[in-house]
């Protein structure tokens, strides 16, 4: 049976995002990441200060995002675009290191994973759905030299520059899910499917992962 959910986990520079979003097109899946959630959380007027004022109002701000979320198109030819920028992963970690805030982004994880039909790439989704049958957790990851390579050449920028943004990066990844989840995010226990990109095309990566989607057994995961 085809996983009804894919978890993507994407180490910066590594080609994940792009890989991704040609998984959601090629299995006609929702695509969910930080920018989209973020955008219409913001719309909706669930911003990290406003939820955390009136945390009563989780539930049916989750209600409101999820009925916009169901109007998000299947992913478009923006599939080949690469990795978000820097300022955008470094205010999804600052936004998901408010209490109130993590809250409502674990209840659209958990129901969007309930749903099916979705890619969801980042918030902590690998960790919300670990026990939810049907859920297809992928890590997609790189050597630091090769996705340093990587970066300057989709950003246009020096690998000197490339370097010193990954290593904040990584830096500020490791560290919130160390003290706000206590696990190391790039432990392959948390995942079905391990990729590195470094010798492996995007495009065969993304073979893969539509391989292990189409055959993965929905039975429950033990407890």
């Amino acid at each position: 049976m085809t996983a009804k959910t894919v978890t993507f986990s994407i180490e910066v520079g590594s080609g994940g995002f792009e890989i991704a979003r040609d998984v959601a097109e090629q299995l006609k899946y929702r695509y969910y990441d930080w920018e989209i959630v973020n955008e219409i959380a913001s719309k909706v007027g669930a911003a990290p200060d406003q939820v955390a004022a009136a945390a009563e109002r989780l539930p049916s701000l989750a209600e409101r995002i999820m009925q916009q979320l169901a109007f998000v198109s299947y992913a478009s030819p923006e599939s080949s675009l690469g990795d978000p920028s820097p300022d955008t992963l470094r205010s999804a970690l600052q936004t998901q290191s408010d209490d109130q805030y993590r809250k409502l982004i674990e209840v659209l994880v958990r129901d969007l994973g309930n749903r099916g039909d979705a890619v969801i790439v980042g918030h902590a989704s690998q960790l919300t759905l670990a026990k939810t049958p049907g859920v297809l957790k992928v890590l997609i990851h790189g050597s630091f030299d090769k996705r340093r390579e990587r970066l300057a050449s989709e950003r246009g920028i020096s690998t000197n520059e490339a370097e010193s943004v990954l290593k904040q990066l990584d830096k500020q990844r490791a560290t919130f899910f160390k003290k706000v989840h206590g696990v190391d995010w790039l432990e392959a226990g948390l995942y079905d499917l391990s990729i590195s990109t470094d010798q492996l095309s995007l495009a065969d990566a993304e073979t893969w992962t539509i391989a292990a989607a189409n055959s993965l057994s929905q039975a429950p995961v033990p407890a």
